[in-house]
């Protein structure tokens, strides 16, 4: 169910907020110049002149990666070679905004009907 066509939204993370603004680790970058000027400057790193191309700020991923954590939608396209699975998520900002990191510990687990190790 999509609660923000329903006109409802979670109350700590309403669209503006931060966290909904930094790119994936890994995703491939996206057309910079069709992105409205708003969600460049809230998803990409600062540019020193005009000329510059956009970078995707990857600052929460690369900080959740190195604390351990693993995005299991990252994880998931390289292990079924599935680049679909990193396709953008949000209406207007050409990224994949929505999000699950975990700890490896997740997928170190046999799954249900495996051997252990």
């Amino acid at each position: 169910m999509d609660l923000h066509r329903l006109g409802t939204r979670h109350p700590r993370t309403p669209d503006n907020h931060p966290s909904n603004h930094y790119c994936p680790l890994g995703d491939p970058e996206p057309d910079w110049s069709t992105i409205q000027p708003y969600n460049r400057l809230a998803r990409c790193l600062p540019r020193t002149s005009p000329q510059d191309p956009w970078q995707a700020n990857t600052i929460v991923g690369q900080t959740l990666y190195s604390g351990g954590f693993t995005d299991v939608a990252s994880h998931l396209a390289d292990q079924r070679n599935d680049p679909t699975l990193r396709r953008p998520t949000g209406k207007h900002g050409g990224i994949r905004n929505d999000q699950i990191h975990v700890t490896r510990y997740l997928f170190d687990r046999p799954q249900p009907g495996t051997a252990g190790p």
